[in-house]
C-alpha cells in the first residue's frame, strides 16, 4: 500500500481553512491516484488551527461527517463534501531556531519556544514524539548557516532528523549540497507545499509530496506514518512540481 503526503502545510489565519484541506485532498489524489492522503501541518507559534479544528469537532458533537477524530486527538480525519476518501491531517509545529534554521515537528502540537538553539530544538521535538524535520527554506542553507545545517547532519542520523524539501525551491537551482549529502548518507528527503501567508494561498497545498510505500493501520494513521519516516529502509520519494522560473519571483513579491 502506498500513502501520499504533503509534510508541510500551513492552515494561516488568512485562509478558508476547508479550502485549504479540500485543495489538499484533490491535488495528492490527483499527483497518486488510489493512495492514501495525509496533511502535516506545520504551524508558527502564532497559529492554532489543529487545535481549532479539535475544537469545531466537540462543539459538533461529531456530528459532522466530514470530521472524525482518531488517535486521542492526534489525528483528523477530513472527508471533503462528507463521503470522499479521506483525508488525514496531522497536527505539526514550525520553529524558528536561534540561527534562524526552520525546525519542523511532524505529528506532534506541543509548544516548542522559538529562539533556541538548532540541536536543542531537535531533542525537544523528539523527546515529545515527534519528527524533526531540517527543512529547506530560501536563503536558509546558505553562508554561515551552510556549516550549521553540516553540523545537525553531524550529530542526527536518518532515524533521528528529516530533510524537507518546499515547492518553493525553485526549479532551476541545483539541490542544495546537504540534500545531496542527506540523500548519499540515507536520510529521507520529504517534500511539502509550505504556502504562504496571503489569502488565496491556500489552494497552493498538496502540489508537492512525499510517497510512501507503507501499510497504513487505519485507526493508528499518524503512528503508521511516523513509524514509516524512522525507518530508513522505508521506500519514499517526492511528487509533484515545484516553482518554475516565472513562478518563483511571483511569489517572493508577494
Amino acid at each position: 500500500m502506498a500513502i501520499i503526503v504533503d509534510t508541510h502545510v500551513h492552515l494561516y489565519p488568512e485562509y478558508d481553512r476547508e479550502a485549504a484541506l479540500c485543495a489538499c485532498a484533490q491535488r495528492l489524489e490527483l499527483l497518486a491516484p488510489s493512495t492514501v492522503t495525509f496533511a502535516c501541518l506545520a504551524e508558527r507559534h502564532d497559529c492554532h488551527a489543529y487545535k481549532a479544528l479539535l475544537a469545531k469537532v466537540a462543539a459538533d458533537g461529531g456530528n459532522d461527517p466530514r470530521y472524525q477524530v482518531l488517535e486521542d486527538g492526534h489525528c483528523i480525519v477530513f472527508r471533503p463534501g462528507g463521503g470522499e476518501s479521506p483525508l488525514f491531517v496531522l497536527p505539526g509545529r514550525q520553529i524558528a531556531t536561534r540561527e534562524r534554521l526552520e525546525i519542523l515537528c511532524l505529528g506532534g502540537d506541543a509548544s516548542i519556544p522559538d529562539g533556541e538553539p538548532a540541536e536543542l530544538t531537535i531533542r525537544r521535538i523528539s523527546e515529545v514524539g515527534g519528527m524533526p524535520v531540517l527543512a529547506w527554506a530560501v536563503g536558509k542553507w546558505l553562508f554561515k548557516r551552510r556549516r550549521i545545517v553540516a553540523k545537525l547532519l553531524n550529530q542526527f542520523g536518518p532515524d533521528r532528523l528529516l530533510i524537507g524539501d518546499s515547492a518553493m525551491r525553485p526549479t532551476f537551482w541545483p539541490e542544495p549540497a546537504a540534500m545531496r549529502r542527506a540523500t548519499r548518507e540515507g536520510y529521507h528527503v520529504i517534500a511539502g507545499s509550505d504556502p504562504l501567508p496571503r489569502t488565496g494561498d491556500e489552494h497552493w497545498t498538496g502540489r508537492y509530496a512525499t510517497l510512501i510505500e507503507c501499510a497504513l493501520d487505519p485507526q493508528k494513521p499518524s503512528e503508521t506514518l511516523l513509524r514509516a519516516l524512522r525507518n530508513r529502509h522505508t521506500s519514499i520519494r517526492r511528487v509533484g512540481s515545484r516553482c518554475g522560473i516565472f513562478a518563483f519571483p511571483r511569489r517572493l513579491r508577494g
